[in-house]
């Protein structure tokens, strides 16, 4: 068994003037896992502090940039190992909340390994994700959202239960996970 790598991630959950969510849909053509949607965010690189990549990735994965400091704290946080491409991994996903105007997301300041992966973005209503049978990461976001929205969210991030989408079922009828 190998040991897996670090692989903190800092993510933000950006939320419309309408309470809607925005998430990406990931298809890795090079895995055999089901599609599944995520909060833009990424990777921390050495040295960098948690804020600082929230903003970064955002602006990366979105056009859109905010100072780091806009992002306030992390809201919430789930940790838990995963594969990708054969590398194991072992992740603390740091989740920052921001509240917006709807906006369309830019491609332009994509790498290349999203491009390869972003299928789609989308804004999610809070009722679509609770009544979707799609895979959204993290588990519980809706709650998460929910509590964001009716100003409920506490100073304390939230510990969610990680969902390993290395072991999601699809449907191969519907394309959609199996409960």
């Amino acid at each position: 068994m190998t040991t897996p790598l670090d692989r903190p991630s800092a993510r933000v959950i950006v939320i419309d003037g309408t309470d809607s969510v925005l998430l990406f849909r990931i298809e890795d053509p090079h895995d055999p896992k089901p599609p599944l949607w995520i909060t833009p965010g990424g990777g921390i690189e050495p040295g960098e502090a948690l804020c600082d990549a929230a903003a970064r990735e955002l602006a990366e994965e979105t056009g859109v940039v905010v100072e780091p400091s806009e992002l306030g704290e992390p809201v919430a946080a789930c940790r838990g190992e995963w594969t990708f491409r054969g590398q194991a991994l072992y992740s603390v996903d740091s989740f920052f909340a921001w509240r917006t105007e709807r906006f369309e997301p830019s491609t332009a300041g994509w790498e290349p390994l999203e491009r390869e992966l972003h299928a789609a973005w989308r804004w999610w209503t809070i009722e679509e994700l609770d009544t979707t049978r799609e895979a959204i990461l993290p588990a519980l976001l809706v709650d998460v959202v929910r509590s964001i929205t009716q100003g409920t969210i506490g100073p304390t991030p939230v510990e969610l239960p990680w969902l390993n989408f290395d072991t999601i079922e699809v449907d191969p009828s519907t394309g959609t996970t199996e409960s």
